[in-house]
């Protein structure tokens, strides 16, 4: 008999929300009537992610076979990577600004990266 594993997204909490939050940006785009919002939006991402992974420190897990792992190193490196990530978008945004390139997809692909780091790490 085989052995099935148990769906824990909680362990995977802080690359749903960031996730989300790319593809709400990716949606979104076209309806948004400022420019500004695409960093606005991007950064609220950032910092929920980062309360995701505050929120899971001390608390060592593996899930999916010991595939994904929880460990307060990863946890390290992820808030690493939400740090930049989030300077990143607030830097960029009055370049991008200024030479009237400031676009939501940029913002989505920056997010979408950033997840792919974190779950490199886990």
């Amino acid at each position: 008999m085989s052995q099935m594993a148990s769906i824990d997204l909680s362990i995977l909490m802080p690359e749903i929300a960031l996730l989300v939050f790319s593809f709400v940006l990716l949606v979104g785009a076209p309806f948004f009537r400022r420019r500004h919002l695409g960093a606005a939006v991007a950064l609220a991402g950032v910092v929920i992610s980062f309360i995701f992974v505050i929120t899971a420190w001390n608390n060592p897990r593996t899930a999916y076979f010991d595939m994904v792992t929880s460990d307060n190193f990863a946890l390290f490196t992820k808030a690493i990577f939400l740090i930049v990530c989030g300077l990143v978008v607030l830097l960029s945004h009055g370049w991008l600004a200024r030479r009237q390139m400031d676009r939501a997809e940029y913002y989505a692909l920056l997010l979408a990266s950033t997840v792919g780091m974190m779950v490199m790490t886990s």
